[in-house]
C-alpha cells in the first residue's frame, strides 16, 4: 500500500512499511490511539503514557523527567494515523478487486504476480464461476417465474372482455388482477434477494472456511537433534502447538526409525532456525554456543520456550528447523542388550526386529546382538517389528553373544 501525493497529480506512492514503527507506541507496540507528545518529542497512547508517568515519573525512551501536566494531545497525528488508516484500506479493496477482476477475465496471462496471487486467482476464479453460475441458473428461475406471471395476468385481462362484462366491470376486474400481479411480483422480488443474500452468504462461509490466513495454517518443518546427525524431515505442525507436540513428533518419528527416546534430560533446549537463517550442523552449534555464552541470537533464530505456540507466538515459517541441543539419549546411546535380558526386565514386551545372518547360518537375531555379536558379517533383515511372546534370540542359544550377561 501506498500514499498517493498530495502535491501534485502525479500517481506517486509511498511505501507504508517504513512509516510503520512512527505510527506505533513504544509501551504497548500497538497502533498510536489518543496519540500523546512529550516534551521530549516522544509519542505514545493517551493511557500508556499516564500509566507510566504515574509509576515512572520519565519518558520510557529517554529518561527525561515527566509530569502529567506535561503531556500534550496531538489532535494532528492522530487525523494523520485515521487517513493513513482510510486510505490503507481503500488500497487493498482495490488490490483485491484486481485479483478477483484478474481471476473472472478469460486472459491467463500473469503479469508480475506473486506464487501467492497465483494460487487465490486459480481457487477465486473456480469458486467465482460455480458461484456465478449457480446465481444465473436462480436468476432465469426468476425470470422464467416472472414471465408466467405476466403473461397468466395478460391472458386472463384479455379473457374478461369474452365474459360479456362491461366495460366498468372490466376496468374494475383488470385494476384487480394487475394489483394481484403488482403483489405478487413483489413476492417474487423479495424472494429473490432472500435467495440471493443466502447465496451469498454461503459462499462467504466457504471462503472463511477454506481461505485462512497463512499464519494458522499447518507449517512443515524439519528437525535436527544435535551431535547426533539425525534429521527428521517435512515434519508438519499446527500454530498452535507447543514444544510438548514436538518432544511428542521426535518419539513417535525414532521408535519408527528402530531408535527409540530412552530420555530428555533437563538441559535439552530447543532452537528455531527461520528458513533464511538455517545453515548446516556445525555454523548452527556455533550460533547456539555463542548464545550460551553472551546470550544473543541471530536474528532470525528463537529459542523455544515451554508453553509457546510455534505458529501464533514465533511465527514459524514452512522451510524452518527447530533444533534439538542438550542430552536426549536414545535407544542407540544406551548399552547394548540382548532381548533375551531386555525380555525378563519389561513388563509390557516391545515389538522387535530380527535379522539372519549368512556367515554364522542361522535367523532370529535380535538387533542388538546383529549390531554387535554380527558386526562385519553378511546379515539381511529377517522379520521386522516381530511381536515375540517368549525371550527369543538365537545367538544365546548358538553360543555366539557377546553382550549378554548374568543377570
Amino acid at each position: 500500500m501506498g500514499s498517493q501525493s498530495a502535491t501534485n497529480d502525479i500517481p506517486l506512492y509511498i511505501p507504508l512499511a517504513p512509516l510503520d514503527d512512527y505510527f506505533q507506541c513504544s509501551i504497548c507496540m500497538c497502533r498510536l490511539t489518543v496519540a500523546t507528545v512529550t516534551q521530549c518529542g516522544h509519542r505514545y497512547c493517551e493511557k500508556c503514557i499516564k500509566e507510566w508517568v504515574n509509576r515512572q515519573h520519565k519518558c520510557p525512551c529517554c529518561n527525561h523527567a515527566l509530569t502529567l501536566g506535561q503531556l500534550i494531545r496531538d489532535h494532528q497525528f492522530d487525523c494523520l494515523i485515521s487517513i493513513i488508516e482510510a486510505e490503507k484500506d481503500k488500497a487493498e479493496t482495490r488490490y483485491f478487486e484486481n485479483i478477483i477482476n484478474s481471476a473472472s477475465s478469460q486472459d491467463d496471462e500473469s503479469h508480475n504476480q506473486t506464487p501467492v496471487e497465483e494460487v487465490l486467482k486459480k481457487h477465486l476464479k473456480n469458486g467465482l464461476l460455480g458461484h456465478e453460475a449457480y446465481f444465473q441458473n436462480l436468476k432465469k428461475s426468476y425470470q422464467t417465474k416472472m414471465n408466467v406471471l405476466e403473461t397468466t395476468t395478460q391472458q386472463e385481462v384479455a379473457e374478461l372482455h369474452t365474459h360479456g362484462l362491461s366495460q366498468d366491470e372490466i376496468v374494475l376486474q383488470t385494476q384487480s388482477l394487475m394489483s394481484t400481479l403488482d403483489r405478487q411480483k413483489a413476492d417474487l422480488n423479495n424472494e429473490m434477494e432472500k435467495c440471493t443474500k443466502m447465496v451469498a452468504d454461503a459462499y462467504d462461509k466457504f471462503l472463511e472456511n477454506h481461505i485462512p490466513r497463512l499464519d494458522v495454517l499447518p507449517v512443515k518443518v524439519d528437525i535436527r537433534i544435535a551431535k547426533k546427525n539425525i534429521l527428521l524431515s517435512d515434519v508438519t505442525f499446527q500454530p498452535t502447538d507447543c514444544l510438548k507436540e514436538v518432544r511428542d513428533t521426535v518419539e513417535s518419528l525414532m521408535i519408527k526409525k528402530h531408535n527409540p527416546v530412552h530420555t530428555w534430560d533437563d538441559d535439552v533446549k530447543m532452537f528455531l532456525f527461520g528458513p533464511f537463517a538455517k545453515c548446516c550442523e556445525c555454523e548452527m552449534e556455533k550460533v547456539i554456543l555463542d548464545y550460551t555464552m553472551s546470550g544473543n541470537l541471530l536474528s532470525d533464530v528463537q529459542l523455544l520456550n515451554d508453553n509457546c505456540m510455534l505458529g501464533l507466538q514465533y511465527g514459524m515459517k514452512p522451510g524452518s528447523v527447530i533444533v534439538i541441543h542438550g542430552s536426549i539419549k536414545l535407544e542407540s546411546d544406551l548399552p547394548k542388550k540382548c532381548f533375551v535380558q531386555v525380555y525378563k526386565s519389561v513388563a509390557e514386551i516391545p515389538k522387535v526386529d530380527y535379522f539372519s545372518c549368512k556367515e554364522c547360518n542361522f535367523k532370529w537375531i535380535c538387533r542388538s546382538c546383529m549390531e554387535v555379536c554380527h558386526q562385519g558379517h553378511e546379515v539381511s533383515p529377517y522379520i521386522m517389528q516381530h511381536q515375540p511372546n517368549w525371550a527369543c534370540c538365537y545367538c544365546p542359544k548358538k553360543k555366539k553373544c557377546k553382550i549378554q550377561t548374568n543377570d
